[in-house]
């Protein structure tokens, strides 16, 4: 999953994945591969819900990625955000590779962290999308921005059970071309939207 208009932007049929294994000595092996994005005749091989940044795609991944695949129960659902008591002030992290650089020589993206910045986030209906208190660089676009429990959230509110993806970070505020270090956060029911459309097309009819 990432931003829809990451794959727009990319005009070759393939792009890169990059594998990242660790190696009996401690090291990292990083070994990019390709990932064919659109057939031949130039169409999209992602699946995305009509008016949303957001697109996601089938991935055949080695069997030691699949396993430590992030379980679909972690992408929060349209009323997760009520029953989670997230709001404005809370810390949510966010991976991403802004301007391209990567945190090391392993390929690993650069983890931040920001506050929700603003308020309704319910219902996702009416608010599909969020505020995020950070810096947002080119780059950062498609990175999915979670909670876990390092994050600090408001006293007095509910501790989740386990991890959770808030949304994907989609875009940032601007004002006349001024950066405002706001970031804009897609909910991630929409990402959950998107994968039951990629799983009913590719089943058929």
């Amino acid at each position: 999953m990432t931003a829809a208009h990451v794959f727009d932007r990319m005009p070759a049929v393939e792009a890169r994945i990059g594998w990242r294994t660790a190696l009996a000595d401690g090291d990292w092996k990083f070994d990019p591969q390709p990932l064919r994005i659109r057939d031949r005749e130039n169409a999209p091989l992602w699946y995305q819900i009509e008016g949303r940044d957001i697109a996601v795609m089938e991935i055949v991944a080695p069997e030691a990625f699949a396993r430590a695949a992030i379980p679909l129960g972690w992408l929060a659902e349209r009323d997760s955000f009520e029953a989670l008591q997230v709001g404005p002030g809370d810390e949510l992290l966010s991976l991403g590779f802004p301007r391209g650089l990567s945190a090391n020589r392993a390929g690993f993206p650069i983890l931040r962290v920001g506050r929700v910045a603003s308020y309704p986030l319910a219902p996702v209906a009416a608010f599909p999308t969020f505020l995020l208190d950070f810096t947002v660089f080119p780059g950062n676009s498609g990175g999915p921005v979670f909670w876990t429990p390092t994050a600090r959230r408001r006293p007095g509110t509910a501790e989740p059970t386990h991890p959770f993806i808030a949304g994907l970070l989609t875009q940032e505020v601007k004002v006349k071309d001024e950066q405002l270090d706001i970031g804009i956060v897609t909910h991630a029911q929409f990402i959950r939207e998107a994968i039951t459309l990629l799983d009913t097309e590719r089943s058929g009819p």
